[in-house]
């Protein structure tokens, strides 16, 4: 059967009282002797001191013993919030509006997106992101080229996954994980972003390509066209 393990404060919290308590009965039967005695006695007196002593011992382990507890806690409970609070950061070039945006611990596991790689690695590992850390992702390349990036909220967002900003133009940009040629029917949705942050141009990112209507479509509303060979030319470098 396994032991239970005693918390060490506990333990010397209660030796602390048990001393102060016993401190306390000595110097109350010191006074009790010396008083019956009407003169002071050597036994009275070593338990008026020794109980003293023990008494003042104790109430400082213990008051230390809760002071070292209370710390330990405070700690405890700031680096808990600290790690559910925490934002993936884009390398401290990304402004955040109270948006969380975490992908699950399976997704990070197995994607690993570097400089030193080949465009075709980047693309295949791009492949194997989920919807939000691919949005994470084109956020740090949009900042890496000077943009002021900020994240819309996850969760009705109305098609536009971030606000990018450069040179005084913003752009409600909204990225596409695709294993198909895009039609125009696959970008319609970003129209209602638009409207909602009235934002009158658009930019469509994706790792595959567009087919003809999707190009007219996006012509017919000043909508920018990101397919994969513009991602590797003009973002990936």
């Amino acid at each position: 059967m396994a032991k239970n393990k005693s918390n060490p404060a506990i333990a010397i919290l209660i030796i602390g009282f048990i001393m102060f308590l016993v401190g306390a009965v000595l110097v109350a039967v010191s006074l009790i002797l010396n008083s019956d005695a009407q003169q002071d006695s050597l036994a009275g007196d070593i338990m008026l001191y020794g109980g003293g002593a023990l008494a003042a011992l104790g109430l400082v382990m213990a008051i230390i013993t809760i002071c070292v507890a209370n710390k330990g806690n405070s700690k405890k409970s700031k680096s808990n919030k600290q790690a559910t609070t925490q934002n993936v950061n884009a390398e401290e070039v990304l402004t955040y509006d109270n948006v969380e945006y975490f992908a699950t611990p399976a997704e990070y596991e197995f994607v690993n997106v570097g400089k030193h790689q080949s465009t075709e690695d980047k693309f295949d590992q791009i492949g194997k992101m989920g919807k939000t850390q691919f949005v994470i992702y084109m956020a740090r390349l949009f900042s890496l080229r000077g943009y002021e990036v900020q994240l819309t909220p996850v969760i009705d967002n109305h098609g536009v996954d971030m606000l990018v900003k450069k040179d005084g133009a913003t752009r409600a940009v909204s990225c596409v994980l695709a294993n198909k040629v895009l039609c125009a029917e696959d970008i319609k949705y970003a129209n209602e972003g638009k409207s909602f942050y009235q934002i009158s141009g658009a930019i469509i990112i994706t790792n595959m390509y567009f087919d003809r209507t999707s190009l007219e479509y996006a012509r017919s509303h000043n909508w920018t066209l990101v397919d994969r060979n513009i991602l590797a030319e003009q973002y990936m470098r």
